[in-house]
């Protein structure tokens, strides 16, 4: 569309701009859209970074992207509260919280939600005592618990805690799923399942083994040792591109064939 060729053509120029200047790796940051009604920011952050992608492709040494902002705030240009650049929203009048997701009163952590509605639901992952859990919601506010989809197992390198990273994608057999798994020996690891597109409460393909475990030593020597841990999940080309934090310490990626990890998925489904 004219739109994401806009935003292609500002992109590309601003990439090829810095690197052709300074030939540097390149941050993109304080990148970001007033929109009070919060009509057209998803799409277009979604598009920036696929464009950033593209740009990457083609060769660009892009190494990060900063949103501006995560909250409203004062934009000193004239507009002052008026702009709305903020992921999340604040009431300059009140200043009230909207409160937590869930109770602050249980160990919970470790969120992410579906990226669209399933079945007239939103649903989100997320990480109770130790387990992952799903719960659906109307409305975002009011969460209803579908059930604890995956525990930690008896023995081997999930047997401590299992929990959600990045937000599912829809793949042709389902809810693709990168999520984090800790050991008795506090290895965390990153291993790969599927829900059922329709039923996210059922595991349809669960692989046995990690896709991915500290090795470098930014994974295992940092704030806390011996961690892979799931941030993002994104589609490159013929690739998955998995963001991960190493060690607590820096911020990491890894590829993944696609054609490999769903043909590995393939021949691990589960039983109905």
């Amino acid at each position: 569309s004219s739109k994401s060729d806009n935003i292609r053509k500002i992109i590309y120029y601003a990439i090829d701009n810095v690197r052709d200047r300074y030939e540097l790796p390149i941050y993109v940051t304080e990148h970001g859209l007033a929109d009070r009604h919060d009509k057209y920011r998803a799409w277009y952050i979604k598009e920036t970074l696929r464009q950033i992608h593209g740009a990457m492709a083609n060769g660009a040494d892009v190494r990060g992207y900063l949103y501006w902002s995560l909250t409203d705030n004062f934009e000193w240009d004239g507009y002052g509260f008026l702009a709305k650049f903020g992921l999340l929203e604040v009431n300059f009048k009140t200043f009230q919280r909207h409160g937590l997701v869930f109770s602050d009163e249980i160990d919970d952590k470790d969120a992410a939600l579906f990226p669209q509605k399933i079945n007239g639901k939103y649903y989100i992952f997320h990480r109770r005592d130790l387990a992952m859990v799903l719960a659906s919601s109307t409305d975002l506010q009011h969460w209803q618990e579908e059930g604890r989809i995956l525990e930690p197992t008896q023995e081997g390198w999930q047997n401590d805690r299992v929990g959600i990273g990045a937000p599912p994608i829809l793949t042709e057999l389902g809810w693709l799923i990168i999520y984090h798994a800790r050991d008795r020996q506090e290895v965390y690891r990153l291993g790969a399942l599927v829900v059922d597109a329709k039923n996210p409460s059922r595991i349809v393909a669960q692989l046995t083994e990690p896709i991915l475990e500290p090795s470098e030593p930014y994974e295992r020597i940092g704030v806390v040792r011996n961690v892979v841990f799931t941030c993002g999940l994104v589609e490159l080309g013929a690739d998955y591109l998995i963001y991960y934090g190493g060690a607590d310490k820096v911020l990491a990626g890894s590829r993944i064939s696609k054609v490999t990890l769903i043909n590995a998925l393939r021949k691990s489904t589960v039983s109905k």
